[in-house]
């Protein structure tokens, strides 16, 4: 009796993640269907499958050239992110010094103030700055939400594990 309580309790949950998995893959894998028909209008399913729309796409001047600006900006910002990320989380965890919750409260920020509004802010700010249509306005809108999430992820993995172990690998590592 017990086993089988347990049984349908785990087939139960299974069932429901499965569906869940399900219902937020289905519309990409239609999306990714739709995208090989050859007709010009979306219907589904398609009528034949061709690779006419990718082959359009990536013979598009202007698609490659915005496909390597967006991965030089993503680069970037990822190594400020990750680079100041550690340094910010080292700080906060390992520190106690004056202004540490203001600081914690600045990099939490964004989770607080809804991302439309931080996208009317940063306009606003960068306007008057020449920073609007930059490679430098973009960096600084994509750190200004990309740090609170690395800083939140590492401060977390380094609250775990203890300072003489982060010395240690670090000294083994740079050798």
């Amino acid at each position: 009796m017990k086993y089988s309580r347990i049984a349908t309790a785990k087939l139960a949950w299974r069932t429901l993640i499965s569906l869940i998995y399900l219902f937020l893959l289905a519309p990409i894998i239609v999306v990714l269907i739709i995208s090989f028909d050859t007709r010009q209008y979306l219907s589904f399913p398609p009528e034949s499958f061709s690779f006419g729309s990718y082959i359009k796409v990536f013979n598009n001047a202007e698609f490659i050239a915005a496909f390597w600006r967006s991965l030089a900006i993503g680069i970037v910002v990822g190594m400020i992110a990750v680079i100041s990320g550690i340094l910010l989380s080292l700080a906060l965890t390992r520190f106690r010094f004056r202004r540490r919750q203001t600081i914690t409260f600045l990099v939490a920020a964004p989770f607080l103030v809804p991302h439309i509004v931080l996208a009317v802010g940063l306009m606003l700010v960068f306007a008057p700055l020449g920073l609007l249509d930059s490679y430098g306005g973009i960096i600084l809108a994509h750190l200004g939400i990309t740090i609170p999430y690395t800083v939140r992820t590492i401060a977390m993995s380094l609250s775990a594990v203890s300072l003489r172990r982060i010395y240690r690998l670090a000294v083994i590592f740079l050798r």
